[in-house]
């Protein structure tokens, strides 16, 4: 871990987006219960994952969803939360310019059934958040940054990225949490739930900017989905994903309980 290099041009890159990390917070949402955020968001992730978009789209897609909802004060109910969540798709997918033919398979997914809708809903979304879509997520940390300089190791990077997903179902991980602080808790999760010792050290908490403390209480919210994740009937998006060899099956992996008992 300690012989990870960067370019001045990684590191400016690096620091614009923890200066300005403030700005992809998902505000306070207090008319969308968690049980409703956490359905939306497993449908996101069905849809996402049915329509083979790349991982970037799914955290863009949450990110302008949450953003979104958290600057409105409208009660919505479930099929609303699905078409402005569709809506938020199709605007990370134009904005990280997936193909057109992937475009046009991903449109013919029956919900919202009009597109004159869905255009109304990015109407309303890009008027809401002022149309900045640029604003960092925890992709760009766990992706770009923090992964790099932890592992090489397959299992390990698929393991970082099945707590982040999972991260994105849950209310005290998602609202009013920098993106850089989900990612670095869904890294601390993985490296608990594979029993890599030290969890943490003093690499780890240079490179990230946390430490151990600051990342625990997310990461426990993390571990304790994943307890119960293969047992539950619904909310499976993720789990089930991550269960594939695809994704080396870590989702099967045994839950780190010491991390709990902690």
């Amino acid at each position: 871990m300690d012989s990870f290099i960067e370019s001045d041009q990684e590191k400016d890159c690096y620091n614009s987006f923890k200066g300005n990390e403030h700005l992809g917070q998902i505000g306070s949402i207090t008319h969308v219960s968690e049980d409703l955020w956490m359905s939306i968001v497993d449908w996101l992730m069905k849809v996402h994952n049915g329509a083979e978009l790349p991982p970037s789209i799914l955290y863009r897609t949450i990110n302008i969803f949450g953003r979104s909802v958290s600057r409105s004060t409208d009660l919505m109910d479930y099929d609303e939360l699905c078409q402005l969540g569709f809506a938020s798709m199709v605007l990370a997918s134009k904005y990280e310019d997936i193909c057109d033919l992937k475009m046009n398979l991903f449109l013919c997914i029956p919900k919202p059934d009009k597109i004159e809708e869905l255009w109304k809903k990015e109407e309303l979304i890009l008027m809401k958040l002022q149309w900045n879509l640029t604003v960092p997520n925890p992709y760009y940390f766990l992706f770009v940054r923090f992964i790099k300089f932890v592992t090489s190791d397959e299992k390990m990077e698929n393991m970082n990225f099945f707590f982040a997903e999972l991260g994105q179902m849950l209310y005290g991980v998602m609202i009013l949490k920098n993106p850089s602080m989900i990612a670095a808790s869904a890294l601390y999760a993985a490296r608990c739930t594979l029993k890599e010792s030290p969890a943490w050290n003093e690499t780890l908490e240079r490179h990230t900017e946390y430490s151990e403390s600051d990342i625990k209480h997310s990461a426990k919210l993390m571990v304790r989905f994943h307890t119960g994740a293969a047992t539950r009937h619904d909310l499976k998006a993720v789990y089930d994903k991550f269960s594939s060899p695809k994704w080396s099956s870590v989702a099967l992996c045994q839950p780190a309980m010491d991390l709990l008992e902690d």
